[in-house]
């Protein structure tokens, strides 16, 4: 009677080479997974330690000490945030009325007589494509207006930002920032800001 079993060293090899093998597998899902995970924790961090007002949203709880569970997620989300003392980073996708920003349009940012940007050193606006979330070459080569911009204000000492493709009829070059094609994403960054309870107001489109 024969006996076809495999060696007894055989099968030690076979069993060796399969626990390997569920290792490298196991390792790769894990990674995989969580890169996935990662993401979901940032996204996450940014709805739980983000305010809200107006369209715009800025973390509030990213940069200062807390549980591992929020610094590990504002750690993916913002590696390189201040603490809100320092720096506040306000972000907006859509208007007033919750249109998403679109670059063939023309917005206004109005700022009533002494509300804009509380701060005690600077601040600034930028666009950027909304897909990509990084700035993009324009005409004009203008990427920013702020605080250090020579912006002229109205009569009544209220503030507007004009948003759009073209300068408008009437408005200050000074205070038109040029728009990207497409979505884009605003950000209006307060540095050393002065009054933690300040919100930004909302995006308006401007009717043709």
């Amino acid at each position: 009677m024969s006996n076809n079993a495999p060696p007894v060293t055989t099968r030690k090899h076979w069993f060796r080479g399969r626990v390997w093998k569920d290792i490298v597998l196991g390792v790769i899902v894990g990674a995989v997974a969580s890169l996935f995970l990662g993401d979901i924790i940032g996204a996450l961090t940014i709805v739980r330690t983000s305010s809200v007002a107006n369209g715009w949203s800025a973390p509030t709880q990213c940069g200062v000490p807390a549980s591992f569970v929020v610094e590990g997620g504002c750690a993916i989300a913002y590696p390189a945030i201040n603490q809100p003392s320092e720096a506040m980073y306000w972000v907006a996708q859509v208007d007033g009325s919750h249109a998403a920003l679109n670059g063939a349009n023309t917005y206004t940012i109005h700022f009533a007589a002494g509300q804009t940007p509380p701060v005690n050193a600077f601040w600034s606006i930028t666009t950027g494509a909304a897909k990509t979330r990084v700035m993009t070459a324009n005409a004009e080569h203008k990427y920013s207006v702020s605080s250090h911009s020579s912006l002229t204000t109205n009569a009544d000492g209220s503030l507007d930002i004009y948003l759009g493709p073209s300068l408008p009829t009437g408005a200050p070059e000074s205070n038109w920032l040029p728009t990207p094609d497409g979505g884009f994403v605003l950000w209006l960054r307060l540095y050393q800001p002065t009054d933690p309870s300040w919100t930004p107001p909302a995006i308006q489109e401007v009717q043709k």
